[in-house]
């Protein structure tokens, strides 16, 4: 029966299977909500964790989940987690935070160490997959624990992530 659903599902889906854009993770910082922006801090936690991770997968949420951070006295929290359930209109978003931490109401994210990016300000370009923002909020977290803060304009924004992806090569 899964089988069937997703066939199905890739049916009605086809038009969207390759290059679908993502549904972003989301963080609360200095009391605003922001997207993250090419990062996807879970996938740390189910690296270490692989029985754990959600195995419902569509093309508009390829890793299964959607994950919603806060930042609380220099701390990185997991808040929320959720997966795409259908329903007749869609989807919706289900909680799936007490199955992975039960009797929890957040949990530090301490298996973060990375820089998260959140897009600030106006959008000044739209295209499917090149959205450019005014600035740029960049969030050094070290066993999430909250390192660092810079605030970026998209130039000093392109030449940080262009030295850092070769720092990965």
């Amino acid at each position: 029966m899964r089988t069937l659903s997703t066939i199905i599902l890739a049916i009605l889906f086809q038009s969207t299977i390759f290059g679908t854009v993502q549904i972003p993770d989301r963080i609360l910082y200095n009391g605003k909500e922001y997207d993250l922006l090419r990062s996807f801090p879970m996938e740390y936690f189910f690296e270490k964790y692989p029985e754990k991770r959600p195995e419902w997968i569509i093309s508009l949420l390829w890793r299964g989940y959607v994950a919603a951070f806060r930042v609380k006295n220099n701390q990185l929290y997991l808040r929320d987690i959720g997966v795409l359930v259908p329903n007749r209109g869609g989807f919706s978003l289900e909680s799936i935070f007490d199955e992975l931490f039960p009797n929890q109401e957040s949990v530090k994210a301490d298996w973060i160490t990375d820089t998260l990016v959140l897009p600030d300000g106006k959008r000044t370009r739209n295209t499917r997959y090149d959205s450019r923002y005014e600035y740029y909020i960049l969030l050094e977290i070290e066993n999430g624990n909250l390192i660092s803060e810079k605030r970026l304009n998209h130039r000093e924004y392109r030449r940080f992530f262009r030295q850092k992806q070769r720092q990965k090569s």
